[in-house]
């Protein structure tokens, strides 16, 4: 396709405004340069976006963005050469891009505005033409992409025309744009799918990105594999020397080989084959050393408490002592609703929803307990009466409290209060800790292990026994025997000294 000049985009207007044509014989010779960008399917798609939108405005306003355009074409041409079409580039990701290229080249992405009112001058600032112009590239393209979301390379999930299951913090897009192998990308667009039908959206999410840190890497050291079922054991473990090998910020290696392992299984399965050999041993995903949890002492929960009650707002140090009370996760925490609480036979009951699992439980709570939370509810009731939950942001009574402010309002605390655990060192937030600490207290009662299970949501037993082995209590009483033979046998060598 060729370069297109203003004349071309303004030759199916008759009955053109006087004061048009005159702009327009003047800037008639300026040109946009289409045949610079890298596919056939881009030149379409800016050559659709001009001749609709550039045509709503006059020659002469298009002549100031004319050389805004051609900037974006050199960015396009230089900086996203993996995508086939523009309607493929994902929004947030491709603006990003565009303003470190822009600052790069010395261009300023804000612009400054000033006006005066009756309380004086006011300046305004705000994104600046060249974003604005490619946003709005973007938006005119995704909204004449007619295809079928599933054959998209970004996935709008409100447009997929499933149920998505979401967790606390909304999932709305999955973008596939960075696997570089078309026929992997197929794959992983089928797998993913599947994976929505079960999994929460951020989990999907999660997996995808593990996969195309693999398809890069992959693409690289094997660039002539076009499917996963291609995938040999040499290719993994090339992978996993990378992974251990390189440096990557991964939080845990162990989480992304299994999330690698389980989406890559999944990709071959769904196209009906068998890989070559098995890909992945035992001894790939690396064991996790065992770890004794600590747990907050009796004299450390009371200074945290009165600390708490001196230097923090009202209503997160009411969070935190329900949390302290109720044993939950900090994200079961801040899913509680105003309606959480109910009775049955004359007991208070508390529903409490567990993002992590999916779980609901409930559980019988304290009059002390129910009077905490009614206190919470009227509090929020002040500034957010239509929200469902308790603990909201009052800046923003449509936001939910983060994990974030409570770890602020927690270490500012701290620091002022100059708190220090039993051995004299800072005492950090750790969400955890009171969950911790709640089982921990229900193991030293010598409590039934259903029971402590049931109290913290558990589906099953088996983490109880990391509690067990935190309790002073049960040490000492499962030790006893073992104490006795040692005092024994030191009584006889200390008889003979």
């Amino acid at each position: 396709m060729n370069d297109i000049s203003m004349r071309e985009i303004y030759k199916d207007m008759d009955g053109m405004d006087d004061k048009w044509i005159c702009d327009l014989n003047s800037y008639e010779k300026l040109q946009i340069k289409l045949s610079e960008l890298p596919t056939e399917k881009m030149m379409e798609d800016l050559h659709d976006y001009l001749m609709n939108r550039f045509s709503l405005r006059s020659p002469r306003t298009n002549a100031g963005r004319v050389s805004l355009v051609n900037r974006l074409i050199r960015f396009i041409s230089e900086r996203m050469r993996e995508f086939s079409s523009i309607s493929e580039m994902n929004r947030e990701d491709s603006l990003h891009r565009y303003s470190v290229w822009l600052v790069r080249h010395g261009y300023r992405i804000y612009q400054s505005s000033e006006r005066y009112t009756a309380a004086g001058k006011i300046v305004r600032t705000c994104r600046g033409e060249a974003l604005g112009a490619f946003a709005d590239v973007l938006d005119y393209c995704k909204e004449q992409d007619k295809r079928e979301e599933t054959q998209k390379d970004t996935w709008s999930l409100d447009c997929l025309g499933v149920p998505i299951l979401q967790g606390r913090n909304i999932v709305s897009r999955l973008d596939f744009t960075g696997i570089p192998q078309s026929g992997i990308r197929a794959e992983v667009k089928k797998a993913c799918l599947f994976e929505l039908k079960s999994l929460k959206a951020g989990t999907v999410r999660d997996n995808l990105t593990v996969m195309k840190r693999f398809c890069l890497r992959l693409n690289h050291s094997n660039p002539k594999i076009s499917s996963l079922s291609q995938v040999t054991r040499n290719d993994i473990e090339e992978y996993l020397l990378y992974l251990n090998t390189e440096p990557h910020g991964r939080k845990c290696v162990a989480s992304e080989i299994s999330a690698l392992r389980s989406l890559l299984t999944l990709c071959i399965k769904i196209e009906g084959k068998e890989a070559a050999e098995k890909l992945f041993l035992d001894g790939d995903i690396p064991r996790r050393g065992y770890v004794l949890y600590r747990a907050y002492s009796d004299n450390e929960i009371r200074r945290i408490n009165d600390a708490a009650v001196e230097y923090m707002p009202p209503q997160i140090t009411r969070a935190l002592f329900l949390q302290q009370l109720l044993g939950t996760r900090i994200s079961d925490l801040l899913e509680l609703k105003k309606d959480c609480i109910f009775e049955d036979s004359g007991c208070s009951i508390i529903r409490i929803e567990q993002p992590k699992t999916g779980f609901i439980y409930t559980k019988p709570v304290s009059s002390t307990i129910v009077e905490l939370i009614h206190s919470c509810v009227q509090y929020t009731n002040k500034y957010a009466p239509d929200s469902d939950y308790i603990f909201v942001d009052e800046k923003r009574p449509g936001k939910r409290y983060s994990y974030e402010k409570l770890q602020y309002h927690f270490r500012k605390m701290a620091d002022e209060a100059n708190l220090v655990d039993d051995n004299g060192k800072r005492i950090q937030f750790e969400s955890h800790m009171y969950r911790r600490t709640y089982g921990k207290s229900l193991a030293d009662m010598q409590i039934d292990e259903l029971i402590i299970s049931k109290l913290l949501g558990h589906r099953g037993t088996k983490t109880v026994s990391k509690y067990r082995k935190m309790s002073s209590t049960v040490l000492a009483e499962e030790t006893k025997d073992m104490r006795k033979e040692m005092d024994r046998i030191l009584s006889e060598l200390a008889s003979k000294w």
